[in-house]
């Protein structure tokens, strides 16, 4: 077997094409497992992101319930605490309007006394000046 070149050079480029068309098809067929894997990463990562964003929303909404319902609590403790002072505050007006009527009820029967005997001694002056 001589040289194989040398006896048939058609064979040579025929083998050189086919090693060329062979090498395109490897090239062509890698980049398409390239893109395919890209997706399929791209596809990964989303979902993975999609899935992280639903945990973060979920905690998310239980902190801002958690904080809503420790605020309620407070405002509630203290409009309580508050709506009880107003309660004493009324209760002492209450009590001081209580005693003011009684005052001014004493007042009055005492006004009405006071003129009672007012009527009573000018009466009598009145008698004794007619009798003198």
């Amino acid at each position: 077997m001589q040289n194989l070149a040398a006896v048939e050079p058609w064979l040579l480029g025929v083998m050189a094409v086919a090693m060329i068309g062979i090498m395109i098809w490897i090239r062509k067929d890698q980049k398409r497992q390239i893109r395919r894997a890209l997706r399929s990463t791209e596809t990964s990562l989303k979902e993975h992101s999609r899935r992280e964003a639903e945990v973060l929303t979920r905690s998310a909404r239980m902190l801002t319930r958690e904080e809503t319902d420790r605020l309620r609590v407070e405002i509630e403790n203290v409009i309580g605490a508050e709506t009880e002072e107003i309660r004493q505050r009324e209760k002492r007006l209450e009590e001081r309007e209580s005693l003011l009527d009684r005052q001014l009820q004493s007042l009055l029967e005492n006004e009405k006394q006071l003129q009672q005997k007012q009527a009573s001694v000018h009466q009598l002056e009145t008698d004794l000046g007619d009798k003198q």
